[in-house]
């Protein structure tokens, strides 16, 4: 409850003018209550709820969040709103998929009520604020499962997202009584009062009092003050006052004049100072591109120079003609300037290729399938598969056969610059790792080790593979070009984050698009076909399905 108000919300104690009540306490439902209070820092509407469990049918799910939307869509967008309460959902720490409404520090695993809760909040860019702040995992859970004895966060306090930074933290209390199986959560918070904006007429420009001490000006000053106070008009107190006072500002600016601005530019003000460093840095630059120092090859480094990509184009049968071209761009080639007609002397060229010349992902390729064939020539490791060739896949009498039928060894898949290896058995791999190390080593390429990963799928204990003295990390899902795999080869976790994608952007939709009355049911369509449903959608293609 909030400070001030009786327990049965009828009576309230503005000694300490923290809210009024604005309006009369609203029953709702049995689920929902509604109390609206006014504060220094304007309305705030609290909802006190207290949602379906998830055992309840999906109609009473469904009724309840249906009575909750249409209450908050009636709240404008400027007042604030607290939804507390029970409402027995798991969000999770998803959040990439949920960014608007969860934090980073979630706890647990998503429920179905917790899919519910954050695509409510994505709609009325609401926010969940137990999830944004960091904080010490018992204060995270307010209520421990019978069974299981698994602590859980159920209890959450949401507000806008826009208030987010009025929030100082919400945590779980376990010490308290509160004659219940949830811990109390409590969360501070920090509301400015209202700015009320008027009209204020513009100041007078100040005097220059720093030339006050020219002769001539002090002259010109007592002689108009002089003159102008001979003509004042006979007034009462306040408005002899007033004329006096106008009359020496005005003979003031006439003499003195009005203060200028005395903030000079900061870089004319030192250049004298900054302009050696500026020349020190310029020579500096140029005679590191004269003359680049030689550190340790990278993949960009060697695909643009280097002898040896000259003779892997040359080995793979690269006519000499695209290979003259490929060599001038990095042996002897000049370059000039040409400014107003005139051209400047030619300067050497060093740097090759560059990352956006359509030549670099080409030579990179090159480069990069002959290290894989030059690690992996004599190695059988990998995984077999038997196929078909005529498509008849499904047939499993047909893969029995003896005609049409072949063995293929997967053991790296390629895409852009990345590749991923795959094996039966952890000692396979290892060896794998090992001969790609050494090619890479041999190549001249750096092998990212925080950037590779592993993961085992079926496997009854955890591989550990190394490279050199470094043990790679094995994790239980990986995400590569937005698409998620697990360990179990399931696609729940996918299917949650393209649902969650989907529910954030169909909200981000609302009042441009779904709202907006110019626009056409044709439109909306085409919208929604090109922004939400190729988000959710985006990947099916590799979704595994049951048989």
């Amino acid at each position: 409850m909030c400070p001030g108000i009786s327990d049965d919300l009828l009576t309230i104690d503005d000694s300490k003018h923290l809210a009024r009540l604005h309006r009369t306490p609203t029953g709702g439902t049995e689920r929902i209550h509604t109390l609206h209070l006014n504060s220094a820092a304007g309305l705030i509407t609290i909802f006190s709820v207290y949602a379906p469990t998830l055992g309840a049918s999906d109609e009473d799910k469904d009724t309840f969040y249906d009575q909750l939307d249409s209450l908050v869509s009636g709240i404008p967008k400027v007042e604030p709103i607290l939804l507390l309460g029970d409402v027995n959902a798991r969000v999770g720490t998803d959040h990439q998929s949920w960014s608007s409404c969860i934090g980073h520090y979630g706890t647990g695993k998503m429920n179905d009520n917790g899919q519910r809760l954050p695509e409510l909040c994505s709609y009325y860019n609401l926010c969940i604020t137990n999830t944004f702040f960091q904080s010490k995992p018992q204060h995270r859970v307010s209520w421990m499962h019978p069974r299981s004895r698994r602590w859980h966060q159920l209890d959450h306090v949401i507000t806008r997202r826009s208030l987010l930074s009025s929030v100082l933290g919400t945590r779980s209390y376990h010490s308290a009584d509160c004659d219940s199986d949830h811990a109390l959560v409590c969360s501070r918070m920090r509301s400015l009062p209202r700015k009320l904006h008027c009209s204020k007429p513009p100041g007078r420009p100040c005097i220059d009092i720093a030339r006050i001490g020219d002769c001539q000006r002090r002259e010109e000053f007592v002689y108009s003050l002089e003159n102008a106070v001979k003509d004042l008009p006979e007034q009462d107190v306040m408005g002899r006052w007033t004329s006096i006072r106008d009359t020496i500002y005005d003979a003031a600016i006439a003499a003195f004049g009005k203060k200028e601005g005395n903030n000079p530019d900061w870089f004319n003000a030192n250049l004298q100072e900054l302009e050696p460093v500026l020349a020190t840095k310029r020579s500096a630059l140029l005679a590191y591109r004269k003359s680049p120092c030689e550190k340790t090859p990278t993949p960009r480094k060697v695909q643009r120079t280097g002898p040896g990509l000259f003779r892997l184009l040359e080995k793979i049968g690269c006519p000499p003609k695209l290979r003259s071209m490929v060599v001038s761009f990095n042996e002897n080639m000049k370059g000039t300037v040409v400014f107003d007609g005139s051209s400047s002397e030619p300067f050497l060229i060093n740097s090759g290729v560059k990352q956006g010349c359509v030549l670099a992902p080409t030579l990179f390729g090159i480069f990069f399938s002959m290290l894989l064939k030059y690690a992996f020539d004599s190695s059988t490791d990998g995984i077999n598969i038997h196929t078909r060739y005529d498509g008849k896949l499904f047939n499993l009498a047909r893969l029995r056969a003896r005609t049409k039928v072949t063995e293929v060894l997967v053991r790296e898949m390629l895409f852009s610059d990345d590749a991923a290896l795959a094996t039966h058995t952890e000692e396979a791999f290892q060896r794998l790792k090992d001969l790609f190390a050494t090619a890479c080593s041999e190549f001249g390429l750096t092998v990212s080790l925080k950037k590779t990963n592993i993961m085992s799928q079926d496997a009854s204990n955890l591989p550990c593979i190394k490279i050199g003295d470094y043990t790679l990390e094995v994790v239980e899902d990986f995400t590569y070009l937005g698409s998620t795999t697990r360990e179990n080869l399931s696609i729940d976790t996918e299917l949650s984050k393209r649902i969650a994608k989907a529910s954030a952007t169909m909200a981000g939709l609302t009042m441009r698009v779904w709202k907006n009355k110019l626009l056409t049911e044709k439109t909306k369509t085409r919208v929604y076909q090109a922004c939400v449903l190729s988000t959710l959608l985006y990947g099916s293609e590799t979704w595994t399905t049951l048989m």
